[in-house]
């Protein structure tokens, strides 16, 4: 089995949870960043291919602590401004990724909701077949 998370190059990571999505996945995916980001340094893009997942446990009281933690790490260790694009495959995904866009709304990081792997690939400045495989 393909890791959900893995480096496509030094300048982006991608992320394809599949199963249930829950906040211990999120967590992993954070801890993972967290960790390399202490090899690499924090400047590279972040892609999150939802459209493997066959559903959604995640509530508002799971979000809000993931993103008052990621603002505090962001402000303390980014400089720049770091891309984050999610690919959503249906409504749920849309409204959990949304809230957390708006929730986030911080300059350290610009947060995108594409449904298709070529709009995504436009935003990271990749081509599609890199982040499709």
């Amino acid at each position: 089995m393909e890791k959900e998370f893995f480096f496509k190059n030094d300048k982006l990571v991608i992320w394809r949870p599949s199963g249930i999505l829950d906040s211990n996945k999120i967590y992993e995916f954070i801890n993972f960043l967290d960790a390399q980001s202490k090899q690499r340094g924090p400047y590279y893009s972040r892609f999150v291919d939802l459209s493997q997942i066959s559903g959604i446990s995640v509530k508002f009281q799971d979000i809000y602590p993931v993103v008052q933690q990621r603002k505090i790490y962001h402000r303390n260790n980014v400089k720049q401004t770091i891309k984050m694009v999610f690919l959503v495959s249906n409504p749920l995904s849309y409204g959990m990724v949304r809230m957390y866009q708006m929730l986030y709304d911080d300059p350290h990081l610009d947060i995108f909701i594409c449904e298709n792997f070529a709009e995504a690939a436009n935003l990271l400045e990749v081509d599609a077949e890199e982040i499709s495989k």
